[in-house]
């Protein structure tokens, strides 16, 4: 078996419409850090209304917000 160690332990998931499912929100990558994942999708999204589910790989902690919804 191959194991691949990595400090990348956050992964980042996004979402426009709340009626898709987080299976299925668009994969933003890996990152070092929970900030890092949030800067990107804020590059990536801008001023559109967006979720975010920052999962992280080594204690299973989820982190969800919502940016620019109302």
């Amino acid at each position: 078996m191959i194991r691949i160690e990595t400090d990348r332990t956050k992964c980042l998931y996004c979402r426009t419409n709340r009626r898709v499912k987080w299976s299925y929100a668009d994969y933003g990558g890996r990152y070092k850090t929970t900030e890092e994942a949030i800067k990107k999708a804020a590059e990536r999204y801008g001023d559109q209304p967006y979720e975010y589910r920052i999962e992280d790989l080594d204690s299973g902690e989820v982190i969800t917000d919502k940016v620019n919804w109302e």
